[in-house]
């Protein structure tokens, strides 16, 4: 925080911001107008990364911040954060889907039906998220996707469902439907 501290003081002129999609779509384009304001002639650089990544790249001092999900576990080791927002997990899934008949929906009928998640390689906070929202049941991971637009996809055909947060449900609008589980 120190460096984006001088940056704003017009110290540096280029400031590097990682972030997981798709925090983009609710917090970073406000607090990258607001940065900009007060350091009109720092150029901000936007990087589109996985949490793992993310990490990775804030230790090695190739990121100067990153706008993520706090990892859990020994991802987090060694670095600073400051909490911006907390966002709900609901289930995306097309619309017409049997499960949006549900009120609510159980664990047990959420973990029964086919998943598509980000791939583990550059999401494993992801992986955390969804193994904890379904714990102690195992889920039924149909497919991986590498990005959140096709995350989107997948979901859109209607063959599976996903465990989103509640910026996933603004960043889509209309395009999938999402219901709440049983558990928060």
């Amino acid at each position: 925080m120190t460096k984006v501290r001088a940056m704003a003081r017009g110290e540096f002129d280029e400031l590097q911001v990682g972030y997981l999609p798709p925090l983009d779509m609710h917090i970073l384009p406000r607090a990258v107008a607001q940065f900009q304001k007060s350091a009109p002639g720092v150029k901000v650089v936007l990087h589109d990364l996985g949490s793992d990544e993310l990490c990775e790249k804030l230790r090695d001092g190739f990121l100067h911040l990153a706008v993520m999900i706090r990892p859990s576990g020994t991802s987090g080791v060694g670095l600073d954060f400051e909490e911006v927002g907390s966002y709900p997990f609901f289930v995306a899934m097309a619309p017409g889907h049997p499960l949006l008949r549900m009120k609510t929906i159980s664990v047990e009928a959420l973990a029964s039906q086919p998943l598509v998640v980000l791939t583990r390689r550059n999401n494993s906070e992801y992986h955390r998220v969804y193994a904890n929202v379904l714990s102690p049941l195992r889920p039924n991971i149909a497919t991986e996707s590498d990005s959140i637009n096709s995350l989107i996809t997948e979901v859109g055909i209607g063959t599976v469902v996903a465990v989103v947060s509640q910026l996933f449900k603004q960043a889509v609008g209309k395009r999938t439907a999402v219901s709440t589980t049983g558990r928060h």
